[in-house]
């Protein structure tokens, strides 16, 4: 399991930060292709339904948690910096839109996600800001957190699936 640093509970803005034995150029492309977050990200690796990027300034992504005919629920932003293999900047919002028409959305937030590299590894760090409320932080902290620990689970094992 990796050491990672992460700030308190609940604080502005939520900060996660570790380093993994993988270089820079395929941590990226473990953020920046649809097919590999679906390995990672989310409670429990494998969650995502579905995941669409287009990881350029002015591209949007959009991560489906669930979509079960009474509600479909995502995460969904657009990306405001994109230097490879160096960081990402996006905006994120979680989305629910009920099977009446309904449909509830967080304020924006933003992310940053920095890759430095260290030797021939990756120092990970993402920050998440702008968060409403301390119980959004909490639960984002935690979520972040998780999505650490499955990046390193696929890296230690070597099962990421390259596409």
């Amino acid at each position: 399991m990796i050491n990672f640093t992460q700030t308190p509970s609940g604080t502005e803005p939520v900060i996660v930060s570790a380093t993994f034995d993988v270089p820079t150029g395929p941590m990226f492309k473990a953020w920046t292709h649809a097919k590999q977050i679906m390995q990672w990200f989310g409670p429990s690796p494998g969650s995502l339904i579905d995941a669409s990027v287009d990881p350029q300034v002015g591209g949007h992504w959009q991560f489906v948690l669930q979509n079960d005919g009474e509600k479909r629920e995502h995460l969904e932003g657009m990306y405001l910096e994109v230097e490879s293999n160096q960081k990402l900047v996006f905006t994120w919002s979680h989305i629910v839109e009920f099977s009446n028409g309904t449909r509830e959305a967080t304020q924006c937030s933003k992310v940053t996600v920095l890759f430095t590299p260290v030797e021939q590894k990756t120092h990970l760090e993402v920050r998440h800001e702008a968060i409403e409320s301390e119980g959004g932080r909490q639960g984002v902290g935690r979520g972040w957190k998780a999505c650490f620990e499955h990046i390193d689970g696929l890296y230690s094992h070597s099962t990421l699936v390259e596409s």
